[in-house]
């Protein structure tokens, strides 16, 4: 459904008849995501919320919850069940899934810009709150405050800048200049 005012709804078609769980919006794409946790295509896509586009999940699992933080130019999602049970994209097509902290029942994630972090939230568990830096479990998610422009793959640790798929330890697509300034050994 999509609606101009909160008030008066219209019904729309959703790429599939699957159960559908969390939707959110990204300014930055002009591009609505929501994910659901039955069918073939898990995520579905729209620029206007009334035509949509189903895309692959990672894996198959029992998708709740899903997020946009525009300071990392990133979408985050969290299941409930699955191996793999935190997603992330940076267009809302391609997406990548991470173990989540813990195998618990993930059912909302948020992302606060003020602490650039995400946190989730479970219903079972010993720990039922997990958080991240940049959407993905990393030892690394300490390392940059702002990366709006810088991407970490976390199981390659590669670093792009200007690139979110880095080759190299440090990929850089625009001008770049690395050395030492004078007096520096």
């Amino acid at each position: 459904m999509t609606s101009s005012d909160g008030i008066t709804w219209t019904a729309r078609t959703a790429a599939a008849a699957n159960t559908w769980y969390g939707v959110c919006w990204s300014p930055e794409l002009q591009l609505f995501c929501a994910v659901s946790h039955t069918g073939t295509s898990r995520i579905m896509t729209s620029s206007n919320g009334i035509t949509w586009t189903g895309r692959t999940a990672p894996e198959a699992n029992d998708w709740k919850s899903v997020v946009w933080s525009p300071q990392l130019s990133l979408f985050c999602a969290v299941a409930k069940s699955g191996t793999n049970r935190v997603m992330f994209s940076h267009d809302g097509i391609n997406w990548k899934a991470r173990a989540a902290s813990a195998t618990n029942q993930w059912y909302s994630i948020c992302w606060s810009p003020e602490l650039s972090m995400f946190c989730a939230v479970s219903n079972d568990g010993s720990a039922r709150v997990m958080t991240s830096k940049y959407g993905v479990p990393t030892k690394y998610n300490s390392l940059l405050t702002a990366p709006s422009k810088i991407y970490i793959d976390p199981s390659s640790v590669n670093v792009g800048i200007g690139t979110t798929t880095p080759s190299y330890r440090l990929d850089v697509i625009d001008n770049a200049r690395i050395g030492l300034a004078s007096g520096n050994a």
